[in-house]
């Protein structure tokens, strides 16, 4: 036993180290991005391809800039706050809008 460390500490590091059990094998592998536009959420394709709706974005909210737009980056959440800021409406009408324009511009 090591003499600067408590005896439970060095109690469960050699049960760790004697059992089979890898913690790191049973972990779940990070979700892979979707391989086709298809496969995406409306949220995710829209970012995807923000550049190219931004112009639609001005039309549906004349309100907010170009520079604005292109802050957020097609992010939701982001979006939503601004939209919600910008014309004063509740949070869930904001999100109830962007949610609309993402499922609209779907390619």
């Amino acid at each position: 036993m090591l003499a600067n460390q408590p005896r439970g500490v060095c109690m469960l590091r050699s049960v760790l180290m004697s059992s089979p059990f890898d913690p790191l094998a049973s972990a779940t592998p990070a979700a892979s991005p979707p391989e086709t536009t298809a496969e995406r959420t409306p949220a995710e394709a829209a970012r995807a391809r923000w550049p190219q709706l931004i112009a639609a974005a001005r039309l549906r909210w004349g309100k907010l800039t170009e520079a604005d737009l292109l802050k957020t980056a097609g992010n939701e959440h982001q979006l939503a706050v601004l939209v919600q800021g910008r014309y004063d409406i509740p949070r869930g009408d904001a999100y109830r809008q962007v949610r609309s324009f993402h499922e609209a511009q779907k390619p």
